[in-house]
C-alpha cells in the first residue's frame, strides 16, 4: 500500500530534515566520557528516534564500530570530548 499524502509530507520532510544534517557535518560522532560500564557514550547532533515519526537514522550497523564516513567526518571513529 501507498502512503497517503500526509504520510509522504512527513518522510519528505524527514528525509529533508537528515539531508540537511548530514550536509552541516551533525553526524559526527563523538565520546563522552560517563560513569559506566564501558565509560563513555557516543553522541552526536543528528535527530534521535523519538524526534522523528517515519525515518530513523543509525550512524553504523549491527556493530557500532561497523561505520562508514565522508569527507565531513559524518559518522567516522569517534573521537573523545574533553
Amino acid at each position: 500500500m501507498s502512503p497517503s499524502i500526509k504520510e509522504e509530507n512527513t518522510i519528505e520532510r524527514e528525509w529533508g530534515q537528515y539531508k540537511f544534517e548530514v550536509a552541516n557535518a551533525q553526524c559526527k560522532i563523538n565520546k563522552v566520557i560517563i560513569n559506566s560500564n564501558k565509560g563513555f557514550k557516543e553522541v552526536s547532533k543528528v535527530s534521535k528516534k523519538s524526534q522523528t515519526s517515519t525515518i530513523h537514522m543509525r550512524l553504523y550497523g549491527r556493530d557500532s564500530n561497523n561505520r562508514d564516513s565522508d569527507s565531513l567526518d559524518n559518522s567516522s571513529k569517534a573521537v573523545f570530548l574533553a
